[in-house]
């Protein structure tokens, strides 16, 4: 059996030895990765939300009285009818048809998540263990090139 065969399936995604301005660079590009799909995910869950929201108003408010609260203080309560109307429009009546394929997006996204997750993991050790094998390789990175040369 030759060692390819044998490699798991993360050994088969590192490269043998890349340099680490590579090795910064994957990182860069994996955190961006991870910063795009996080912001896809609160959107995909703020849609559900507001799905599940518009479709299950809450109770009214104001209904009972309540102590501490002055009676000036009903006359800042917007009416039911206003609450609902602003929420509920320019929704479409099938809003809560949608929910099943914002679920089923939310789980792909979740899973992709994991995955870059896991990869920026794995890269990160990768970049320790190239400086821990090889120091002087952090003087070619850009920032303390910048720094030797002002100095």
């Amino acid at each position: 059996m030759d060692a390819t065969a044998a490699a798991g399936p993360t050994d088969a995604l590192r490269e043998p030895e890349p340099g680490l301005r590579r090795l910064r660079h994957s990182r860069r590009d994996l955190r961006l990765e991870l910063l795009r799909v996080n912001r896809w995910r609160r959107l995909v869950r703020a849609r559900i939300e507001v799905a599940v929201a518009a479709a299950t108003m809450p109770d009214p408010l104001g209904q009972d009285p309540l102590p501490y609260l002055g009676v000036d203080v009903q006359a800042l309560l917007p009416m039911q009818v206003e609450l609902e109307t602003a929420l509920r429009s320019g929704l479409p009546i099938g809003e809560l048809d949608r929910l099943d394929l914002l679920r089923d997006l939310d789980r792909r996204l979740c899973a992709y998540q994991q995955s870059v997750a896991t990869a920026l993991e794995l890269a990160t050790e990768d970049f320790i263990a190239h400086l821990a094998l090889h120091p002087a390789a952090a003087l070619d990175l850009p920032a303390l090139q910048s720094a030797r040369e002002s100095a």
